[in-house]
């Protein structure tokens, strides 16, 4: 092989020798234009667009959004969430993205949440006005109640403004009103009907007691007291009922504590006394008997019956008809068959007046009381007329109209009267029938 000449030589080293200064980088290609002539780069979301959907997200919660709305406010929270996530990854454009849902959610949930605290504050307003409704407010306190009914009127109105400060200012503490005005309402009506309940306690404790024969001034006075207060209640005047049935009770309190006065034989002077004339007043009434069968009064003397006792016992002297037992029971030895109770009325009464006469007081009271009895019977079965029930569309018969005719008591308070005699027919006071014959008791 031939030697390489030292001009090749050179030649080859400096075609194949590194460069001494590295090699100038061809320029990277600006990114093309997109939006009339502006490069739009992807950048860091700022502290500002986070502070704008953070403060959407607690306008939200201040709505109570977590109540009414909260699939919103965890969508918004969640997209919060997942745009921080993107940030920190780089992602801009999709962190952005998901900063817009979370502001959009947000906005969602502060709408749904008003519109949800609107409907409330709604319910408990009409809540709260049944309640007063369900107690009668508008009949016991008209006045009161009307000028709830105003501001009630007035923040439904208010409801479809849709603003929800305005509503809460004007319904919150109108709700707070409703709700102790009832309850103040509430404790009246409980107040009437405990002495409703007392007065009738101690009315029936006196009578039982016979008190209207010691005390019949304060007894009548007491049942008049009594149905003034029944009145007064079912025409919902609290302050009227509660006076009459405070009345009654004292009246019926008084009665009683008169029944512990007085002698064995006063007590039972006075007891006969007051047998001999309800006898007499229950002789001259007409009644009708349980087959409708109307009997009139023929009157009874009481001195001309003692005068034919006395004959009778004179011509033929009997044997006493009761004897004195345990615990001063009375033990009547004749049977009596098919006698109307106001003539079993007139013998028990001459039975006690011959125990009187004999000094058995305990036998002759218990006498007497029987034909008190007796005496009640029969005068529930008293009537002083019978009356109709009219169809009158603009004037509907009720009983405290029918109380009120003048042909009848001319006192609209007495109902309760026709109301008693009737109350096989009548089971409702409130409702009664065209058609109907009602029994009016004496006045």
């Amino acid at each position: 092989m031939k030697k390489l000449s030292w001009f090749s030589l050179v030649a080859l080293v400096f075609f194949t020798a590194c460069p001494s200064t590295p090699p100038t980088p061809e320029p990277t290609p600006e990114p093309a234009p997109t939006d009339g002539g502006v490069v739009t780069t992807p950048r860091q979301l700022s502290m500002e667009e986070y502070q704008e959907v953070e403060s959407a997200i607690k306008a939200a919660e201040d709505l109570e959004a977590a109540r009414y709305a909260p699939d919103a406010l965890s969508s918004a929270q969640n997209e919060l969430a997942r745009a921080r996530q993107l940030d920190q990854e780089g992602k801009y454009e999709d962190a952005r993205a998901a900063l817009a849902l979370a502001r959009e959610a947000a906005l969602r949930a502060q709408n749904e949440a008003r519109q949800g605290s609107i409907a409330a504050q709604r319910k408990r307003l009409e809540d709260a006005h049944n309640l007063l409704l369900g107690i009668n407010a508008d009949k016991y306190t008209p006045e009161e109640y009307q000028a709830l009914k105003l501001r009630y009127d007035e923040a439904m109105t208010l409801m479809a403004s849709g603003d929800l400060a305005a509503i809460r200012e004007r319904s919150q503490p109108l709700i707070g009103d409703m709700v102790d005005h009832r309850d103040r309402l509430e404790a009246r009506i409980q107040t009437v009907t405990r002495l409703r309940i007392e007065a009738r306690q101690n009315l029936d404790t006196a009578e039982k007691s016979d008190a209207a024969i010691w005390a019949p001034e304060e007894m009548e006075n007491a049942n008049k007291a009594f149905l003034r207060g029944l009145s007064a209640q079912r025409q919902f005047n609290l302050t009227n009922a509660e006076d009459s049935f405070t009345q009654a009770r004292y009246l019926a309190q008084l009665a009683s504590q008169k029944i512990r006065g007085g002698t064995a034989q006063q007590r039972t002077e006075a007891l006969m006394e007051a047998t001999r004339q309800a006898i007499e007043r229950a002789s001259r009434l007409t009644v009708v008997d349980e087959n409708n069968n109307v009997i009139r009064g023929q009157g009874w003397d009481s001195e001309e019956a003692l005068r034919q006792r006395q004959r009778q016992q004179e011509a033929k002297p009997e044997e006493p008809q009761s004897r004195l037992i345990d615990e001063n029971r009375v033990v009547v030895l004749e049977e009596v068959n098919r006698v109307t109770y106001l003539t079993l009325a007139q013998e028990s009464w001459l039975k006690g007046v011959d125990e009187k006469e004999r000094g058995n007081f305990a036998v002759a009271d218990d006498y007497f009381r029987e034909a008190l009895r007796y005496v009640r019977l029969y005068e529930a079965m008293a009537v002083d007329k019978l009356y109709t029930v009219r169809l009158i569309p603009e004037r509907r018969d009720c009983l405290w109209r029918i109380a009120e005719y003048p042909e009848i008591y001319g006192d609209a308070l007495l109902w309760p009267k026709i109301w008693y005699r009737n109350r096989r027919l009548v089971q409702n006071p409130d409702l009664i029938f065209p058609g109907w014959q009602l029994i009016i008791p004496p006045q």
